[in-house]
């Protein structure tokens, strides 16, 4: 969907997953927490709230920019994380290095 939404053919929120309403839809649980261990022994997240029980557990770390500080001042460099705001950042580049080399394309229609 990214490409798509810098060509200006979605808007900007359609990026953003509500992930609590898509569990809850699934009929699975969605828990925020901090991960303090994993005992694989007795099969058990211990996080800084409680601990869960899993059968089967799926664990995304996510991923940061290495040094976004570093990024921003790169003039041609435009870091896609933190994802929530990218696609004003990119458009912020875009404009500030005058004319742009990103030209949006239509989509063929099927």
């Amino acid at each position: 969907m990214l490409p798509a939404t810098l060509a200006g053919l979605h808007r900007q929120e359609v990026l953003n997953i509500p992930l609590e309403p898509l569990c809850r839809d699934a009929g699975v649980d969605f828990v925020q927490a901090n991960v303090d261990k994993i005992d694989t022994m007795s099969r058990q997240i211990i996080t800084d709230k409680n601990r869960i029980a899993y059968d089967f557990a799926v664990i995304s770390i996510g991923s940061d920019t290495v040094d976004p500080q570093a990024l921003a001042k790169a003039k041609h460099v435009v870091a896609v994380r933190p994802m929530p705001n990218f696609v004003e950042r990119f458009g912020s580049a875009i404009e500030s290095n005058g004319q742009s080399r990103f030209q949006a394309f239509p989509f063929p229609r099927l």
